[in-house]
């Protein structure tokens, strides 16, 4: 959990192919530069 005891969401929606791979993408480096592991929810 953050350090101020909050959880925070974070919603993306992309469009098309190349829209969900350019989200993909941005995702992955994301998580790489903030060290987390991503928990992907779809609905």
């Amino acid at each position: 959990m953050p350090a101020g005891g909050k959880m925070r969401e974070v919603v993306s929606l992309h469009v098309g192919q190349a829209g969900v791979q350019i989200g993909n993408a941005c995702w992955e480096l994301y998580c790489l530069e903030h060290g987390i592991q991503a928990k992907f929810y779809f609905f």
